[in-house]
């Protein structure tokens, strides 16, 4: 990138190197040059066009940055890992710099592969698409010295590229990695995730809009994606079935923090209009405090919509009772129930906050209409109804029982009797143990111990329902127009009966319902196949299918550091320059002509040819043969030079273009067949550094009649379209 603005010969040879070492290491790297405007005054300075002045640089040096991970963002990312949620890297900056930083706070985690998807599109015509798989490990030392510094792959070099014929990754570190998941659906070890540019995303989305959903699902890193590409990831991942949280800072964020599920601004600025959160600390710990808030408001949610359901349902059940025999709650009793027991726990429920402790890997369910909330309640419901039954039952077995008899009293309103004390005592205490066992505690919230307002309900409405059970005063009696038994020991039977429906409920709900059903079965049930979730669909094939992505045997790179790639073709220039004090004309080319000297300057330029330039490492040959055509340059003779011209056109390079050797030498070219032998080894794996061989090419000359003191520079560019 760097040629199109700098001049050639200011660019230290090892630039790509250096830019490598520290790209991959993270670091944010700033390249400086300047240019002389040659005492331009300041009005024409202000008209120069940007064209016009970024071009012919003198480059100067690099800025190295180091954006330094915040204290608080590993530990979030492990604990999100841990409850295997998702987490993705969408920014703007280098690829390199992305995955550096992703391994280092276990984005990606240690020993996972990394398929960079790269597209290559010629003339226009559909993009190809290359998987390239990268999984080297981190070297022990960084460039400046330091210890334990993590290093990713170069996944724009090409010879830094590990590439397979097979799509496998059977990897040991993975063999104990936390499942998608359950513990009880196991995949195969088939674990890698993509890495993509923001480029390739809009091609694939152009052209292999089939593909995205795979990509989605297994993409781990998207650079240089700018802020409508953010917002149309999201979008993606929630038509899989994601819910969706973003975090942003910054004005690009927008689209996305407004198309998540949960956007979380990280700042004050433009982004947090667009987000509905906003954090007061400017770190990602945030989003644990979001999810458990969420997690813990969803199962309140859930709790007390089962306990009005299920408060409504037991009252009807207790109303039904008494309606066969002709009797009901009295006036006072439904002000009891309504005011002070139901009123109370619904404004205490939800003060129970979230729980504090890790993240679980499994997440609440967010629908009522689902297997384990409509089971809790109907289990509850037929306890609720057994009981009441039994209580009735049991009362009319004892042998001092009197039946109630509508027509007997005079007033019509007058229906307290003996089977609506039992009923009332019940029903009362089953009200305060449906809220028990619908306030869940751990591990979405905190212990029901914490929440001292609901904590103080339970046991005053429990100690004032056994004592208007056993011995009310009598104006409570008279208040709740009760009709107590005689019998006291019936009396402590149905506080009997309370407390074993205590441990039933709590039972049923805790061990059948929440660890069983929920826990364990729930997934059995599952069809993935069928499920609004489609990801887990997706997973589930990919990691079955060990032969996609297809790895690229001979992946092209978006940016070659060293190397100017052309898409189709590549251009191969060798000069030769020859110093001499004057040597005979080559009458085998010139046809007789004079001897050449001081005056005149010769160049030798190759012929064009057209080579694919991964053939200069991946090709069996090592050897690239080309034939010279030689050309004249005669700086004092024009028609000289005009005769040579129409042989060969000479494409000048920054070097000769300026005259590297500016001494006036004669320089002489002479009909030679150089052979560039590229050295190369197909049996060891090449370092970045390696490429600098492209100019430490060997020379073989033959018939050069040249003297001993002749001095040949032969040069390999590779030059862009």
């Amino acid at each position: 990138m760097t040629s199109f603005f700098v001049l050639f010969f200011t660019v230290p040879p090892d630039f790509a190197a250096v830019l490598q070492e520290y790209t991959s290491e993270g670091y944010r790297v700033i390249a400086i040059a300047h240019k002389s405007l040659n005492r331009l005054p300041y009005a024409k300075v202000q008209r120069i066009n940007r064209e016009a002045a970024e071009i012919d640089l003198t480059f100067l040096a690099l800025i190295i940055m180091e954006n330094r991970l915040k204290p608080e963002t590993s530990p979030v990312i492990a604990e999100l890992n841990t409850a295997c949620i998702k987490t993705v890297m969408v920014t703007g900056d280098n690829m390199l710099t992305a995955l550096s930083v992703a391994r280092d706070c276990d984005i990606v985690k240690p020993g996972t592969p990394v398929i960079a998807v790269l597209t290559i599109q010629q003339n226009l015509l559909k993009p190809q698409i290359y998987f390239t798989k990268s999984d080297s490990q981190p070297p022990s030392v960084s460039p400046n010295g330091q210890a334990d510094l993590s290093e990713m792959t170069d996944l724009n070099s090409v010879v830094s590229l590990e590439t397979v014929e097979s799509g496998s990754f059977g990897n040991t570190k993975l063999e104990n990695d936390i499942n998608y998941l359950s513990d009880e659906i196991q995949y195969s070890k088939n674990k890698y995730v993509f890495a993509l540019t923001g480029k390739t995303w809009a091609l694939i989305r152009q052209y292999y809009p089939e593909l995205i959903p795979k990509v989605v699902t297994r993409g781990a890193i998207f650079a240089r994606m700018s802020p409508d590409q953010k917002q149309q990831l999201v979008q993606e991942l929630q038509s899989l079935g994601y819910y969706v949280a973003m975090v942003g800072d910054g004005a690009n964020d927008c689209g996305a923090l407004k198309a998540a599920h949960t956007g979380i601004s990280l700042s004050d600025t433009e982004s947090s209009v667009a987000s509905p959160f906003t954090s007061r600390e400017t770190n990602i710990s945030c989003v644990l405090t979001v999810i458990r808030e969420g997690r813990a408001a969803l199962v309140t949610s859930f709790g007390i919509f089962k306990y009005m359901a299920a408060y409504s349902l037991t009252q009807f059940i207790s109303v039904m009772l008494l309606y066969s025999i002709e009797s009901n709650l009295t006036d006072f009793e439904f002000l009891y129930i309504d005011l002070f027991i139901i009123s109370l726990f619904a404004f205490f429920f939800g003060r129970t906050e979230a729980y504090e402790g890790p993240l679980v890997k499994m997440a609440p369910l967010n629908s009522l209409i689902s297997t384990s909330p409509i089971l809790s309640l109907i289990t509850q419901l037929l306890i609720v109804a057994i009981f009441q039954y039994t209580s009735f039952w049991h009362l009319q077995q004892m042998s001092w029982f009197v039946p109630f008899n509508v027509t007997a009293t005079d007033d019509k309103d007058d229906v307290g009797c003996l089977e609506n004390y039992t009923v009332f005592i019940v029903s009362s205490m089953q009200y305060i143990i449906l809220a028990v066992a619908f306030s869940k505690g751990p591990p979405y919230r905190k212990s029901i111990f914490t929440n001292y307002g609901l904590l103080t309900s339970f046991v005053f409405l429990s100690l004032f329902s056994i004592y208007l059970a056993i011995c009310p005063f009598q104006w409570l009696i008279d208040l709740f127009e009760l009709v107590l038994p005689n019998d006291l020991s019936f009396r402590f039977i149905l506080v009997g009966y309370g407390a074993i429906n205590f441990v039933i409920a709590i039972l049923v709900e805790y061990i059948f319902v929440e660890y069983l059903v929920f826990g364990k079965l729930r997934y059995r049930w599952h069809d993935v196949d069928k499920s609004r979730r489609k990801f887990l669909a997706i997973e589930r094939d990919m990691a079955r299918d060990p032969k996609w992505p297809p790895i690229s045997q001979e992946p092209l790179p978006e940016v070659a550091p060293n190397v100017l790639i052309r898409q189709n073709v590549t251009e191969i220039k060798i000069e030769k320059r020859i110093t001499e004090s004057c040597v005979p004309g080559d009458t085998s080319f010139m046809n007789s002509s004079p001897p050449i000297c001081a005056s005149f300057k010769h160049f030798g330029s190759a012929r064009e040819v057209t080579l694919n330039p991964r053939s200069l490492f991946d090709d069996c040959r090592n050897t690239v043969s080309m034939q010279t055509v030689p050309c004249f340059e005669d700086k004092d003779s024009s028609p000289r030079q005009s005769n040579a011209e129409p042989i060969t056109k000479r494409r000048h390079n920054s070097e000769s273009e300026n005259g590297i050797n500016r001494y006036e030498k004669p320089y002489m070219n002479h009909n030679t067949n150089p052979i560039a032998t590229l050295p190369r080894n197909p049996n060891t794996t090449l370092q970045p550094q390696k490429l600098r061989d492209f100019k430490d090419v060997l020379v073989h000359q033959s018939d050069d009649r040249v003297s001993s003191n002749t001095q040949s520079v032969l040069e390999l560019d590779i030059l862009p379209s």
